[in-house]
């Protein structure tokens, strides 16, 4: 069994927002921030909304308002 099947759905789903969060912050600010374009940031981070909307239904309010932050 692998360490990411040993996490807790919730927190997957934090560690997955948060590696999506980085990877827009990095190329917002970081070294490819010439590189990126707008749109593939905005796409980036439009993937986690439904990761987000997964804890909210779970009753996990606390854990997607921090999400990404």
């Amino acid at each position: 069994m692998t360490e990411r099947e040993h996490k807790s759905e919730v927190a997957q789903l934090m560690e997955q927002i948060t590696l999506e969060y980085e990877a827009a912050h990095l190329g917002l600010h970081g070294l490819a921030c010439g590189n990126m374009h707008h749109d593939c940031i905005i796409a980036g981070m439009e993937q986690s909304v439904p990761s987000m909307l997964q804890l909210f239904e779970k009753g996990k309010h606390q854990a997607a308002h921090t999400y990404g932050s």
